[in-house]
């Protein structure tokens, strides 16, 4: 088994996956601001739905514990939530995301159109699930969501990443923020089989075997 870890200390060189040695491998991390479950049949728990990230196509601070109506009559077979954002993947390998897009976390083309007021200023919301488009209509097999980044593996074993890219979590040899799925180039070479993916607040962890 190869665990590949994005370097979070950018000081110490260009930030793309580098091999580490693992004996056991646990990873957790909570939001900030909201702390919730999201079940595969599609229920969401949640203290606050302040940036959308229920689904419901609201911006309220209660809590709440409904079917996300968009997602209704679509069998998801996977589910994900970040900092303040959700993802899901459906039997078809389909992607689905909403919530915050402040950093492009959502892999949508951000709509100057859809944003809220909010102490921090104006950031970029998705109150409702909407599919995300990759190449070739290639299925979705996992998808992992960090505070403001998301990571995804295709079925074709490649290794896809979008958002917040401050502390190298993308990947991608810089620290630029990417508001589209782009592909993890790095990895191409090592010819991995991705078994499982995660994503930490500022970090991502892929765990593979050759």
């Amino acid at each position: 088994m190869l665990l590949l870890t994005c370097v979070v200390n950018c000081t110490a060189g260009t930030p793309t996956p580098r091999l580490c040695s693992m004996v056991q491998w646990s990873v957790h991390w909570a939001p900030s601001q909201t702390t919730r479950v999201l079940t595969l049949a599609g229920e969401r728990r949640c203290a606050l739905e302040t940036r959308g990230q229920l689904g419901r196509g609201l911006i309220v601070e209660e809590q709440s514990s409904e079917v996300v109506p968009a997602l209704e009559g679509i069998r998801m077979l996977f589910i994900a939530a970040g900092g303040w954002h959700s993802a899901a993947i459906s039997e078809f390998g389909d992607l689905y995301m909403w919530g915050w897009n402040e950093k492009g976390q959502l892999g949508l083309a951000v709509n100057p159109n859809d944003t809220l007021s909010s102490s921090g200023g104006q950031v970029q919301c998705q109150t409702v699930p909407v599919p995300v488009s990759f190449p070739d209509d290639l299925e979705v097999l996992m998808v992992s969501c960090g505070s403001r980044h998301t990571a995804a593996v295709l079925g074709d074993g490649s290794v896809w990443t979008w958002g917040w890219g401050y502390y190298g979590q993308l990947g991608h040899g810089d620290r630029v923020d990417r508001s589209a799925p782009t592909q993890v180039a790095a990895l191409l070479s090592l010819r991995l089989k991705p078994k499982t993916l995660y994503c930490g607040a500022w970090s991502t962890f892929l765990m593979s075997s050759k």
